[in-house]
């Protein structure tokens, strides 16, 4: 599953609270969460519209909610580069393989 792409597609806000609760706890990606933790998300997770992404406008009416940290931020963390790793593969394809240690001798030409 590309957590990423669902991300990018959920809806941003529910029209109220209870709502917003209820998309939530039909959530898959938050179906395994004990019940306390799942409270606590929504209590610290979840915020009353206005912000700075979505002003008061017909399609987000007073008194909807958004999530705290917003689709873009949440999918930026999963598809944030890697540029380590692929420095590594360029470093193990140029350099040669070492193989140190008496436990693995088995892996030692006779």
């Amino acid at each position: 599953m590309n957590v990423a792409r669902s991300s990018s597609y959920r809806p941003d806000f529910g029209h109220s609270f209870s709502a917003a609760s209820a998309a939530l706890r039909r959530n898959n990606s938050l179906a395994g969460l004990d019940p306390q933790a799942l409270d606590k998300f929504l209590k610290y997770g979840v915020r009353r519209i206005p912000t700075a992404l979505h002003p008061i406008s017909e399609t987000t009416k007073e008194g909807a909610y958004t999530l705290t940290t917003t689709k873009h931020q949440e999918v930026w963390s999963f598809l944030r580069p890697n540029f380590e790793a692929r420095e590594l593969d360029m470093i193990m394809s140029r350099l040669d393989h070492l193989l140190f240690g008496r436990e693995r001798s088995s892996l030692l030409p006779s």
